[in-house]
This record gives structure tokens, sequence and C-alpha cells, in this order.
């Protein structure tokens, strides 16, 4: 920013802030609002520098315990997704068993169901039936039509 002004020079140890001499606003000065509104100037000085380094240094601080601390909410947010993953697993692999329990006990309920009924369809057991608790007696040659 060149006004075409001399510039002054502070030296600090760190840092180097320029000042306009004839009032106007550069790397040295700083504007404060007061609370009715009106903006003052305040220029920038060595005590003004060592304020700035120290709220730069401040502002240092914040920003990596601001990181630290965004990490370590990552780091956390990663540990609970990572267990509760784990967990729906397990649960997971509980119902899987149980259901394969499940599929082999009603497989040999369906084998068990299959030899009860061919034993319930055997052409002895249901003549048996209809001579002894129906009463039905086997047919007669006049009862019987040969169809062609």
């Amino acid at each position: 920013m060149s006004t075409g002004l001399p510039q002054v020079h502070l030296q600090s140890k760190k840092r180097r802030a320029f000042l306009n001499p004839k009032g106007g606003a550069s790397f040295g000065e700083r504007s404060c609002k007061q609370s009715h509104g009106k903006e003052r100037k305040v220029k920038g000085g060595r005590e003004n520098i060592m304020t700035n380094t120290r709220s730069r240094k401040n502002l240092r601080k914040l920003r990596l315990i601001g990181i630290w601390g965004m990490l370590m909410l990552c780091f956390i947010s990663e540990l609970f997704v990572y267990t509760w993953s784990r967990v729906q697993c397990v649960g997971i692999g509980y119902e899987i068993s149980k259901a394969t329990r499940r599929e082999k006990e009603l497989a040999a309920l369906y084998n068990n169901l299959k030899v009860e009924l061919a034993s319930l369809k055997t052409p002895s057991r249901i003549a048996d039936i209809a001579k002894n608790r129906l009463g039905l007696t086997a047919p007669t040659p006049e009862q019987t039509i040969v169809i062609p």
C-alpha cells in the first residue's frame, strides 16, 4: 500500500511495523470501534506491536487447540462408529447362527413329515381303515364297470 508519503519504521524483535506519519491507516495501526459506533485509530507503537504479537500468539494457540480438538473429535467419533459397527456385526452373527439352527430344525421336521406322509399313504393302511372304520367291502363283479 503505497501513499507516496515517507514511511517510519519501528523495529521489533520479530515484526516490523510501518506507520504513515500523516495519520492514515497503515500496517502498524488498527482501528477500533467504540460502543457508540464511532471509529478511532490507535497508532501502532512498541506496546501495540507487543500486544499484537501476544494476540497473534494467543490466536495461534487457540487455532492449534481448535485443530487438536477437531482431530480428537474425529478420532473419538471414528472410535464410536467402529465400536457400533463391531457390536452390529456380533449381533448379526448371533442372528445368523440362530437362523441357521432354526433352518436345521425345520429341515429335520420336514424330513419327519415326509416319512409320516409316506407311511399314511400306504395302500394297506388305507384298505384297513376302509374295512374296519368305514365298513366298506370289495365290490362284486356286478358293481364293477369297465370303461373302454
